[in-house]
């Protein structure tokens, strides 16, 4: 009985948020965060309006660097950050995060390459090495069995050459028919050829159409060791800046994401890189960029509170509620992609 009067007393003497007029800054960074004609919007602040409106909070909204926001909420100079904030180790010591708002990851953005002939991806140049690997396996086992026949000569060449023929039209189910196993181990040899090769045949292919399909970056990014052959470009205090520094890259500094990508159009730079967020909805904007394969270092992206805020719990149920109702997906839809 004592504790629950205690506990009353303790509500009444806390004003009610709804009374409270919290504030709230924000980084500004498509889809995140933008503003026009002064007044905020993009995918952060649509859903944090979304989230105040439904626990009736009250609150203004002013912007700052990502590092003087997080060092705001730090101090609980300020109740909450929003905008494309990257959860980390390091951040989380000294703050707390809501649960996840979105997937994050490092990603680069390049110009578009200007080549006729699309470039193939490391993925394609592998499926290329096995494509010739699997005919050359193929034409061998023709030749062999086949071989001293009229239709593909015993001797190795240009026997072998009938034999690769042969088994390039057969995985691509062409056909001709101007080659026609005789012996049983031809046959079955063909009946491999059949079974195996053109379902490695149409999956290969498969990949060099995806490849030409996507327009092709002209600083292409399959893996991390690719980073280390251009110059970079990020914004910095973000994640993908403390990324680029602590892995001992050389990074040209810039203080928004507008300015890098300037510089990338100029060549001044070859890759600007940020979170995939950012980078995706840059290259959906700008029909000259794109953006690269390789993502890095995945991770997720969340609302900064003050540790121990006592708004965490109540934004982490209203978040949850907004995705089993599906107004999430509908505010993610409208500004993801």
């Amino acid at each position: 009985m004592k504790r629950f009067i205690v506990a009353c007393l303790l509500l009444a003497a806390v004003p009610s948020l709804a009374e409270t007029e919290l504030s709230v800054v924000v980084s500004e960074l498509a889809p995140c965060a933008m503003q026009r004609d002064g007044e905020w919007m993009g995918f952060s602040v649509e859903l944090w309006d979304t989230i105040a409106e439904e626990l009736d909070w009250n609150y203004d909204i002013a912007a700052q660097d990502i590092p003087t926001m997080l060092s705001q909420v730090e101090s609980k100079a300020v109740d909450v950050g929003i905008g494309c904030i990257s959860v980390n180790y390091e951040r989380e010591q000294s703050l707390d995060f809501t649960h996840p708002i979105l997937d994050g990851g490092v990603k680069a953005l390049s110009r578009k390459s200007m080549g006729v002939l699309p470039q193939l991806s490391r993925e394609s140049q592998i499926m290329l090495v096995l494509l010739l690997s699997v005919v050359l396996v193929f034409a061998h086992l023709m030749w062999f069995s086949e071989r001293g026949r009229e239709t593909i000569d015993d001797r190795y060449f240009p026997g072998i050459f009938e034999a690769c023929w042969f088994s390039i039209v057969t995985m691509s189910t062409v056909g001709y028919g101007d080659v026609a196993p005789r012996r049983w181990l031809g046959r079955i040899s063909a009946m491999l050829i059949i079974l195996l090769g053109v379902t490695t045949f149409g999956i290969i292919f498969g990949q060099f159409a995806a490849d030409a399909i996507s327009p092709p970056a002209a600083n292409p990014v399959s893996s991390y060791s690719d980073l280390h052959k251009y110059r970079i470009g990020a914004k910095v205090g973000t994640y993908a800046y403390d990324y680029l520094t602590n892995s001992d890259l050389e990074v040209v500094d810039y203080e928004t994401m507008e300015a890098a990508i300037e510089d990338l159009r100029n060549r001044e730079i070859d890759l600007v890189i940020h979170d995939y967020v950012a980078v995706s909805y840059a290259a959906r904007k700008n029909g000259d960029l794109v953006e690269t394969n390789a993502m890095f270092y995945p991770h997720h992206l969340g609302f900064a509170l003050a540790q121990g805020s006592q708004l965490v719990e109540s934004i982490n149920r209203t978040l949850l509620q907004l995705r089993e109702d599906g107004r999430y997906q509908a505010i993610h839809d409208k500004w993801i992609k």
